[in-house]
């Protein structure tokens, strides 16, 4: 299991949100809420998938973020690549083949 820290400060909560909704089939989610942090627990397949997952969905919320400040919309859940975060095994970066 990873936990990510979100600082409320920085990051939006409908951005969390929509990272459980876009992930929600390829990891377990759980969200919590700790003083200034909306905190997200990530569990995988695997320590190898956490961490991969882990990073991704720290780049999404960021993006989201900061699209939503700039008055973008939602951006599409059917994201490129996502697949191959279900088949990760090694360091982040690399899938099996």
């Amino acid at each position: 299991m990873r936990e990510l820290r979100f600082h409320r400060e920085v990051y939006r909560e409908d951005a969390v949100g929509a990272v459980e909704e876009t992930f929600a089939d390829v990891a377990k989610l759980e969200r919590a809420s700790e003083g200034d942090y909306i905190v997200v627990r990530v569990t995988g397949d695997s320590p190898a998938a956490e961490r991969a997952l882990a990073g991704e969905l720290s780049n999404f919320v960021l993006g989201v973020t900061i699209d939503r400040a700039q008055g973008a919309q939602a951006p599409d859940p059917a994201l490129p690549g996502r697949d191959a975060l279900e088949t990760v095994d090694g360091p982040p970066g690399r899938a099996s083949s």
